[in-house]
Formats: C-alpha cells, structure tokens, sequence
C-alpha cells in the first residue's frame, strides 16, 4: 500500500482535533494505519490515492490560509524520530540496499 504524509496548518481551527480524527477516521475505513510524526503531520499507509486523501480532507479547510498536503513517500527516508515512529516507516518503507 502506499504510504503518505499528511502535513496540515489550519489557521482557522483553533485545536487540530477535527482534522486529526478524519486522518484516524481514513485509515479505518480503508484499513489502512497511521502514525503520528510531529504535531501538523502524521504518515498515512493504505490504499487510496493522495487525490482520494484529500478529498476526505479538504471539507476541513476553511480558510485562505489553511494548508493541508497529501505526499507520497518514497521507500529511501531519513530523520529524527522516537524508536516507535522509526520502525512504522521501515515496516512500510524498507530500505533499499544500496551496496550492490
């Protein structure tokens, strides 16, 4: 299944609580996973397009200075990330073995 970032800065929304359970929401009824990787983004795995993503998510943006971002990761990734974070995106994004 791929798998997405979902960033998001809602200017309007004065708590992110409704965008956070639509991400928890798509993922169940896609049974699909997702993690959280910092306060605006969470990684999303499951099997819709990033078109099909935002279209569950864009009635969530109101504003003209709300952003909401639906990207395809690729299985090459780096970061800082608690050990919990690391192992959900190498289960999903193994790392391609590059001393061939």
């Amino acid at each position: 299944m791929p798998v997405y970032i979902i960033t998001y800065d809602l200017s309007s929304e004065e708590e992110p609580r409704p965008i956070v359970d639509r991400i928890m929401e798509i993922a169940d009824e896609s049974n699909g996973a997702y993690i959280k990787l910092c306060d605006s983004s969470y990684a999303i795995d499951l099997n819709l397009t990033s078109k099909e993503v935002y279209e569950r998510l864009k009635q969530l943006v109101f504003g003209s200075k709300d952003h909401v971002y639906v990207i395809a990761l690729s299985q090459q990734w780096t970061g800082w990330c608690t050990e919990s974070v690391r192992k959900w995106l190498n289960d999903r994004l193994p790392q391609p073995d590059l001393r061939g």
